[in-house]
């Protein structure tokens, strides 16, 4: 699907050609790196045991099992954690080395 973005050259407005509208993309595509997505990842596993200690304490779905040691809530609770916490760190490394290798 196409679509036509605008700029402005001095009073007029022009939409972009072909070439334009390519260098744009792929400067978004560049802007939107692995470790955002890392970041994003490691922040939902973290925000998921956040719901899982909210439906543990107000038993919703009781058939989870909810701290009990070998159920499946305490599973997804253990394994979100671990996930959330990997990726969140491997995203802030990734940025810091990132970043570090930049300003050299």
């Amino acid at each position: 699907m196409r679509f036509t973005l605008a700029f402005k050259v001095g009073k007029s407005r022009r939409p972009l050609t072909d070439t334009e509208r390519d260098m744009v993309a792929d400067a978004i595509v560049d802007h939107i790196k692995l470790w955002r997505i890392l970041l994003l990842l490691g922040s939902g596993f973290l925000i998921l045991v956040v719901l899982t200690h909210v439906a543990e304490s107000f038993h919703i779905f009781p058939a989870m099992g909810w701290g009990l040691p070998n159920s499946a809530g305490h599973y997804l609770d253990l394994v979100s954690a671990i996930l959330g916490c990997a990726f969140l760190t491997l995203g802030f490394l990734a940025i810091g080395l990132t970043r570090r290798k930049n300003s050299n």
